[in-house]
């Protein structure tokens, strides 16, 4: 936290921990910009939510994403793909689709990644027919389908069968 100043550079460091599987040292710097008072922005958030996610803390990853409502910052698609992914990756379908269907309400711009991170979710929970659903609304609603949607509905039609 010492290299970090601002919230330019905590939002760098964050990430970088976070990619480097280092989601337990990014989620303390999250903790450490909120007592410092640093201003955080959606990229923040964001951040936090992936570390979340690597280290299979979904709730704390939901309970980041909903602090974004309470702080005023703006939720748009990449905040809703990192919550989504969040569930995805700990195997909890219902709480994915649950973040789909209030971004899709929100008229929050959909994609193939969003749309792939809960047909994956579905796949991962059995839920072949959510995953179907899924697969046929993004031709309704005019999102590319692309080979990782395509396969993560097959497999977990596979599985479902």
């Amino acid at each position: 936290m010492d290299r970090c100043k601002d919230t330019i550079s905590c939002n760098m460091e964050m990430g970088t921990l976070s990619k480097a599987s280092a989601w337990t040292s990014a989620l303390d710097l999250f903790a450490s910009m909120q007592a410092k008072h640093l201003d955080m922005n959606a990229v923040t958030y964001i951040s936090a939510i992936g570390a979340c996610a690597k280290g299979a803390k979904w709730q704390h990853g939901l309970y980041i994403f909903s602090m974004m409502v309470v702080c005023t910052i703006e939720i748009g698609t990449i905040a809703y793909s990192s919550a989504i992914s969040a569930c995805e990756k700990n195997g909890k379908w219902a709480y994915a689709l649950e973040l789909f269907a209030r971004m899709v309400e929100s008229q929050i711009k959909t994609d193939p990644i969003i749309y792939g991170a809960a047909i994956s979710a579905c796949e991962k929970g059995g839920e072949w027919r959510q995953a179907l659903e899924l697969l046929s609304s993004m031709t309704i609603c005019r999102v590319s389908m692309n080979t990782i949607t395509c396969s993560a509905a097959i497999s977990a039609f596979e599985k479902g069968i």
